[in-house]
């Protein structure tokens, strides 16, 4: 028996091509969408990658594996903060961790 992850977005064809139309668009609330949207993949992977290998390792996830996954994280969300415009800062640290928790 297999646990099915959950999948908040599931990343396909639509959903990319959605994101290049709102990257074309100069409108504030299509940046932020697209900002969010992003945040919401980089913390998804995170998440995948540990739920995988807690549930597909014949030994779970060890210490190393799972501060590398942790760390990967951490340096995307601090990419995604250094390039989300100024507008989608405000608030972002409580909206990320009521999303993580």
């Amino acid at each position: 028996m297999k646990i099915r992850e959950p999948n908040m977005l599931a990343y396909n064809e639509l959903v990319r091509q959605s994101m290049k139309i709102l990257a074309r668009s100069g409108d504030d609330p299509d940046r932020c969408l697209l900002a969010w949207i992003r945040l919401a993949r980089i913390a998804h992977v995170a998440t995948s990658a540990l739920f995988r290998g807690y549930t597909e390792l014949p030994d779970g996830l060890d210490d190393a594996a799972r501060d590398r996954i942790v760390k990967r994280f951490r340096d995307q969300m601090d990419q995604w903060s250094l390039n989300c415009p100024i507008d989608v800062m405000n608030g972002k640290e409580t909206v990320m961790m009521l999303y993580i928790c």
